[in-house]
């Protein structure tokens, strides 16, 4: 039979991607969606249709997999006896690709083209910003440059995070944060040496004094959890630290 596909429906043909045939006419009303599956090896979801095909509007939603995108790269999506109408909108889920539709008698084709959004449109942040504009100088043909080509905004901004080694800086602070437990530790021990009082800020420690012999071995342990919260540019992160000092 013949297929209708009314508004809000929802036709996505295939299981992942592939080709859906009906025996007899399309018809697809305003509002409708046809979603369309696509890979970068040419690969796409398909309707055929043994009658004719009619289009009053809806969309065209394209979901792209990952994988390495020409510069225009052309999908047959629909077939028909005969194709007549076109689709409203087209959308795709892929940030730096557009998505257009070319319609012949029988057919529709759809291409997917770079377009001149820079990466660093999409960028949120000052880090991300500064690692979409390196990352754009790339160019075509350099491995980071492709793979962000083929993301969605989110994971371009997710990956610009990756890229820009704030988790670098992040860790140096962390790092100079958690140095105050070898420095408290040693000021510790002098203090103790010569009877000062016991500091609140680390545990009490241990003191042993060998006989005859001038020397004193001395330990104490520490233990640390903090949290550091983002400030809208770095991301925030969490540490434990934990351990035992000691001396002679």
């Amino acid at each position: 039979g013949g297929l209708v596909l009314e508004a809000d429906g929802i036709l996505a043909t295939g299981n992942s991607i592939g080709t859906l045939i009906v025996e007899g006419d399309v018809l697809f009303e305003t509002d409708s969606i046809f979603r369309v599956e696509v890979d970068d090896t040419g690969k796409t979801d398909k309707l055929e249709a043994t009658g004719d095909v009619t289009i009053r509007g809806g969309i065209v939603d394209v979901r792209a997999g990952e994988g390495s995108y020409g510069r225009i790269t052309s999908y047959t999506i629909l077939t028909g006896k005969s194709v007549t109408g076109e689709f409203s909108e087209v959308t795709s889920n892929l940030a730096f690709l557009d998505a257009s539709l070319l319609y012949g008698a029988t057919s529709v084709t759809l291409e997917l083209e770079r377009n001149n959004i820079s990466f660093g449109e999409v960028a949120r942040t000052r880090n991300q910003l500064a690692t979409a504009r390196a990352a754009e100088k790339l160019g075509d043909g350099h491995a980071v440059f492709d793979a962000i080509l083929d993301l969605d905004e989110d994971m371009a901004r997710k990956a610009f995070d990756s890229l820009s080694g704030e988790m670098f800086a992040s860790v140096q602070g962390m790092l100079l944060m958690d140095s105050h437990f070898t420095r408290d530790a040693a000021l510790e021990r002098l203090r103790t040496a010569f009877g000062g009082a016991v500091s609140d800020s680390v545990p009490v420690m241990a003191l042993a004094a060998l006989p005859d012999s001038g020397v004193s071995l001395w330990g104490t342990g520490f233990g640390s959890w903090g949290r550091t919260d983002s400030d809208g540019n770095a991301a925030g992160f969490t540490r434990t630290a934990g351990g035992f000092i000691a001396g002679a």
